[in-house]
């Protein structure tokens, strides 16, 4: 399935403002950031093997991080959305909807400071 950017981010606006209000709160000062693919560094620094599907990434300093406020210059937290994975395993918009809001579920986690093992419990 092929999604023009507009209508793909239409979708991920929509998935954020259906979250539940005190999940969306705690989004605030980090950033949603689209982008087609993950880069070859990344997936080299992420360790995926070729063909790994990577649907979403938190890029940030995560609440419980006690460092956290040390440095007041750092960038702002953000997730990252890789809209070429969603195409390739949604065959619907309402798949790539409910596929968005899982992600962003799974990065805030990440964002509150949950481990992968901690998210795989929830």
């Amino acid at each position: 399935m092929r999604i023009r950017r507009q209508e793909f981010e239409f979708l991920v606006r929509r998935a954020i403002k259906e979250l539940p209000p005190a999940f969306r709160a705690r989004l605030v000062g980090v950033d949603v950031v689209i982008e087609d693919a993950p880069s070859p560094e990344l997936r080299v620094e992420l360790g995926l093997e070729p063909g790994e599907l990577l649907f979403g990434l938190y890029d940030g300093v995560p609440l419980t991080h006690p460092d956290r406020y040390a440095a007041p210059w750092r960038l702002p937290d953000r997730i990252l959305l890789f809209q070429r994975t969603f195409e390739r395993t949604c065959a619907t918009p309402q798949e790539v909807l409910d596929e968005v809001r899982s992600t962003i579920i799974h990065e805030v986690g990440h964002h509150f400071g949950l481990s992968e093992d901690q998210l795989e419990e929830v």
